[in-house]
């Protein structure tokens, strides 16, 4: 993958108006233009060129299209960007390397990783810049934000690094066996080294 794609996938995931196409089409069977434009009320004249670019930059894709009357109508679908059901997760704990991707997947998918990892990023900003400006405009929302990070630079080995990582997924795999609440919800994690 080039600079200038990796450029070009940058400028896209942070215009808002494609971050609300894509969150808006994470459905397996796809909407339309004039779903999408519901859903995120925006025009329909005004989405066709983002919707071109995200089909260009494989951020979405036509998964149907329907014959009506004389036109042809497409519905889009990020539902793979979003990882649903994914088969990128390295399960081979013996063979685990400190991703939730195998290597081999990796390195044959260069374009999907980057797109995936910008728009995770991108999906973290959006939420975290979010929860702010809920929290500016009330303080008492504090206890009720979702989005955080934490950030640490440490000096590890290579296999104290990998056995910090799977400490990570044995943790993450416990706190959700163990977790006994009613009100479930959604919960992104990411964790990176670099």
């Amino acid at each position: 993958m080039g600079a200038t794609i990796v450029s070009q996938l940058g400028k896209v995931l942070a215009d808002e108006k494609n971050i609300k196409i894509i969150k808006a089409t994470n459905v397996k069977d796809g909407i339309n233009v004039k779903e999408i434009s519901k859903k995120i009320g925006i025009p329909a004249s005004q989405l066709y060129y983002p919707v071109k670019k995200l089909l260009e930059l494989d951020l979405i894709e036509v998964v149907k299209s329907e014959q009506i009357k004389n036109l042809q109508e497409y519905y889009y679908s990020s539902y793979n960007l979003n990882e649903h059901g994914s088969t990128l997760l390295n399960s081979d704990e013996n063979e685990f390397d400190g991703i939730s991707m195998s290597a081999d997947w990796t390195v044959n998918h260069k374009d999907e990783f980057v797109k995936l990892f910008l728009y995770r990023m991108q999906m973290f900003l959006d939420s975290a810049l979010t929860e702010m400006d809920k929290y500016q405009d009330d303080p008492t929302y504090f206890e009720k934000i979702k989005a955080g990070g934490i950030f640490s630079t440490m000096k590890l080995s290579q296999e104290a690094q990998k056995k910090l990582f799977k400490n990570i997924y044995k943790l993450m795999d416990k706190a959700e066996a163990e977790d006994q609440g009613t009100n479930k919800e959604t919960f992104n994690f990411m964790v990176q080294k670099w």
